[in-house]
């Protein structure tokens, strides 16, 4: 059986019968954020919901920015230390990187009213802000692999093939395989790696031209690795306004505009242990882009009832993503073969093959990303501390997502996402201690929970162009801050040290039946923040 090898060429343009196919992952990607802002923000574990006063904490709860006297310039830049840590089948790794970043720049504009100004009561203070924020840093390296695996990806890749004839992946003079809608990109390319064969009937051994067995050899072992590079960031821009209620309430509103851009490449890899002395083996290669804008707004007050005591309300409006996605997937293998079948021994050659590149032309899709509601209480102990607490609640389940032409495209997924997704729940705890008056400390401790239950998996679409299988279970991420902040007359200058834990579970399928892979990826982070009051 020969397998044919289609040009780039000849693919081009030969994709619309393709489906666009996204998964509740791809979602989640745009969904997450981190903790991200100024020095004092990131100091205090982002636990300024009802503290205000700071260009971060604007975006949380926009009635921080009726706390401001004077107006103010500031910018945010530093450095980022990633390393990931896995361990998949008692075997462990690491990769990381170091990047550096540039978090915040905002300018504020504090205008007192005439009631502010005459000491009277009322209206006292109306606050307008513009800023940049830094929500998410998508740069990451990682490295996962495990020796002696008794499961394969080609027998995935055999199993999601059953049914189809052989007639259905070779190409003719009169047929293209990759415009019949029934036929996986994924069967196409394993075919022509010889990486599954027909299965062979037991009475008349003979083959049976629609079922399919991988072409491993019974019992035999495969050592896997997988490597990815992620990278991007989701940056928001926004403009807000803040205002001061006779010292005792403050209102605000900020309208966000957002954009995603993010990149994924990633290559699995198996090494088939009957022929590790011939390098035998296969490589599945992928990158996907995704970008897009989003628009949503902020609302939040916060109450001084009495001098000491600050308790904040906030809720984040649903955020309506228009994403863009493009992928591009290719498949090698380095088989001893007779022509026909992977052999062990006998009359054969060991051949290279590669497969015709699977990629898509860019398609367009809709997210709708949950709202947040986030309430906060702060403690001001004298003029020489502050102990502040922020709680988050962000219900993941109610994430959606659309086809603008066809609205019920996407509605298994949204079933999905509501039988894998979880409620999601963020604790924020932060101090600050006055050492001088012009020094301060500050130290603090983050938790956000699991947004996805662990027992959530990725089911591709057959009909589709995507050959990225793999996926990850948030597990929860853990942070512990701490910083120090210097205040003149006129500037200011902040540092701040964060250490970040991200858990999560990898799986290079969604039928390996082995355990997951355990990452650990953690952060370290060291930004400043210098500010200009007038």
């Amino acid at each position: 059986m020969k397998r044919n090898i289609i040009s780039a060429l000849l693919l081009c343009g030969c994709v619309g019968w393709a489906q666009a196919q996204i998964t509740e992952f791809d979602a989640m990607t745009a969904a997450k954020t981190d903790l991200n802002g100024t020095a004092r923000y990131m100091g205090m574990a982002g636990a300024f919901g009802a503290l205000g006063g700071d260009v971060s904490a604007i975006k949380d709860n926009p009635a921080g920015l009726g706390i401001y006297r004077s107006s103010e310039v500031t910018a945010t830049f530093g450095f980022r230390t990633q390393n990931t840590a896995s361990n998949w089948n008692g075997s462990t790794d690491s990769d990381g990187r170091f990047k550096f970043t540039f978090d915040n720049v905002a300018a504020v504009t504090a205008f007192p009213t005439w009631a502010g100004r005459n000491g009277s009561s009322g209206l006292l203070q109306s606050n307008w802000s513009l800023s940049y924020n830094r929500l998410k840093n998508f740069n990451r390296h990682l490295r996962v692999g495990a020796d002696g695996l008794a499961n394969s990806m080609t027998d995935y890749l055999a199993g999601f093939t059953n049914g189809l004839p052989s007639s259905d992946l070779i190409l003719t003079d009169n047929y293209d395989p990759f415009e019949n809608a029934r036929v996986p990109w994924l069967s196409t390319m394993a075919f022509e790696t010889f990486l599954i064969n027909n299965a062979i009937d037991p009475t008349t051994q003979q083959a049976i031209d629609d079922q399919w067995t991988s072409a491993l050899f019974d019992g035999e072992t495969v050592n896997s690795n997988y490597y990815l590079e992620e990278s991007g960031g989701i940056n928001e821009f926004a403009i807000s306004w803040g205002g001061n209620i006779s010292n005792v309430v403050y209102l605000g509103a900020t309208l966000n505009f957002q954009s995603v851009n993010y990149r994924m490449t990633s290559r699995y890899m198996e090494d088939f242990g009957a022929g590790l002395e011939l390098g035998e083996g296969f490589t599945l290669d992928n990158d996907l882009r995704t970008s897009g804008l989003g628009i949503n707004g902020n609302f939040g007050i916060i109450v001084r009832p009495v001098d000491f005591l600050r308790i904040g309300l906030a809720y984040k409006t649903p955020m309506r993503y228009s994403l863009t996605t493009a992928n591009y997937g290719e498949m090698s293998s380095t088989m001893l073969t007779d022509g026909s079948v992977r052999i062990s021994e006998g009359e054969g050659s060991l051949l290279d093959y590669t497969s015709s590149p699977a990629y898509e032309e860019e398609y367009n899709y809709d997210i709708y990303v949950p709202g947040k509601i986030t309430v906060s209480a702060a403690w001001i102990i004298g003029k020489k501390a502050i102990v502040s607490a922020d709680f988050g609640y962000t219900n993941y389940r109610n994430l959606k997502m659309y086809d603008i032409d066809n609205a019920y495209y996407y509605d298994e997924y949204n079933d999905a996402i509501r039988e894998t997704f979880s409620n999601a729940y963020e604790v924020n705890v932060g101090a600050e201690y006055r050492i001088t008056d012009h020094v301060s400390a500050r130290l603090g401790y983050a938790l956000e929970t699991a947004t996805m239950k662990q027992t959530a998996i990725k089911i591709p679409q057959l009909n589709t162009a995507r050959t990225d299988l793999e996926y990850f279970r948030n597990r929860g991420t853990n942070y512990i801050t701490a910083g120090l902040g210097y205040r003149g007359n006129v500037w200011y200058i902040d540092a701040a040290f964060v250490y970040s834990d991200l858990h999560e579970d990898f799986m290079p399928y969604n039928t390996f039946s082995g355990d997951p892979a355990t990452l650990h990826t953690r952060h370290f982070d060291v930004v400043a923040t210098i500010g200009f009051r007038f």
